[in-house]
């Protein structure tokens, strides 16, 4: 009792200098003698020591360590995860696939298992004396933890760690990747969507509340990723399908989503998991951009698809301004001088001609003109501007500076 309460001490005053996990294993290790290794729940690599102790047993995956997929597969077989995650405290573990003698103990938050600690007799033999330090480094890194908000808070944390490591750094193997989500028992289908939800109410989504929400979300979702991320709560759906959504499933969301008052964008379809950082930006962008969340809030739409929205989306990655009028078509800010001059409505006509998918019948019936009268004026655009509706390109352009132009609030 006195050499353990010795060895809290030590490592109790560690964690009050803020020394960080390494000094704290460092630390530990004048006790036990043998490598530890300090995984999350996801089994990615927190912090090893000594440092190369552990390279036949860890994979170097852009910088970040993960447990190989052998190992993964070699753990669920002899259910040692079952075990990590029911255990109180440390116990004693030897696998039939590997020749060491080993220590493992879970490190608890609130209840929840976010990691674990996994000492190997690499030095020395392993003796009860071990267990106890093995609980009291448990403790402490728990502490720490916590207090470096390492934490997500709900037990699905190991995927949502996971996911979040993905986006946040590059995937140079998209098969290991796949791989590893389906050790964990969440395989990842031919489709891809990223999700992200926001709300005008900034509260909401930095509260408490957050917990609840994701247990909603899962409840919707129950084979899809879902993680609190960016002060955004954050889904990657994954399907066989070319829908997103079921018929069910889209029913329950924009129910949770006009219960909530939350406001939703979603990504392009895509199939490979390497490019998933840049799929999560496109949704994300969509909810950065103003303007595109008061024309979903105008047409009442909680769902903002991204594949509707492309150009204002690649405009809100140009912060300067006056470019983007400069932009604008000349014929366009020429019709919008000629409609104040003479008090026509000629630049209403053209834009609703376009917007109308270039149709006369349409455009007119929007208008609440005859045709005939839609038709004159028609014409007296393409004389003013030298126009033949045959132009693509240019019809084209003008449809750009219409975005231009909604998205300059103009």
């Amino acid at each position: 009792m006195e050499r353990l309460n010795e060895i809290k001490d030590i490592l109790y005053n560690s964690l009050l200098r803020n020394d960080g996990i390494d000094e704290i294993l460092k630390l530990t290790y004048k006790y036990l003698n043998n490598s530890i290794t300090i995984c999350n729940s996801s089994y990615s690599v927190i912090a090893t020591y000594p440092k190369h102790s552990s390279t036949e047993l860890i994979t170097n995956k852009d910088g970040t360590l993960y447990l190989p997929l052998d190992n993964l597969k070699t753990m669920q077989e002899e259910k040692l995860t079952d075990k990590i995650f029911h255990a109180k405290n440390s116990f004693f573990f030897k696998s039939k696939y590997l020749d060491y003698h080993m220590v493992f103990c879970p490190i608890r938050i609130n209840n929840s298992v976010v990691g674990y600690i996994c000492v190997r007799n690499t030095v020395r033999n392993l003796f009860d004396l071990d267990l106890k330090i093995v609980d009291v480094l448990s403790g402490i890194l728990s502490l720490e933890m916590q207090k470096c908000n390492f934490y997500y808070g709900t037990c699905e944390a190991q995927f949502e760690y996971l996911l979040i490591d993905l986006i946040e750094k590059p995937i140079d193997n998209a098969e290991y990747s796949k791989e590893l989500f389906n050790q964990l028992g969440r395989p990842l289908y031919s489709n891809l969507w990223f999700l992200i939800i926001s709300s005008t109410n900034k509260d909401v989504l930095n509260s408490s509340k957050i917990n609840y929400l994701k247990n909603q979300l899962q409840i919707i979702f129950p084979t899809d990723l879902i993680a609190y991320y960016n002060q955004h709560l954050t889904i990657l759906i994954s399907k066989n399908s070319n829908n997103p959504f079921s018929e069910l499933e889209e029913y329950k969301f924009k129910n949770f989503l006009k219960f909530n008052c939350f406001t939703v964008s979603l990504s392009y379809c895509f199939t490979n998991i390497s490019q998933l950082r840049e799929y999560y930006l496109q949704a994300y962008k969509l909810l950065s951009s103003s303007s595109i969340i008061k024309a979903a809030k105008k047409e009442d739409r909680t769902i903002i698809y991204y594949e509707n929205k492309v150009t204002d989306a690649l405009l809100s990655y140009c912060t300067d301004k006056k470019f983007l009028f400069a932009s604008i078509h000349p014929d366009i800010l020429f019709l919008i001088e000629h409609d104040k001059k003479s008090k026509s409505e000629l630049f209403l006509t053209l834009s609703t001609y376009l917007k109308q998918n270039r149709n006369a019948m349409k455009a007119s019936k929007e208008l609440h003109i005859h045709k005939s009268t839609f038709f004159y004026r028609l014409n007296k655009i393409e004389e003013l501007l030298n126009l033949s509706l045959e132009n693509y390109e240019r019809l084209y352009n003008y449809e750009l500076s219409l975005h231009i132009i909604d998205y300059l609030n103009m």
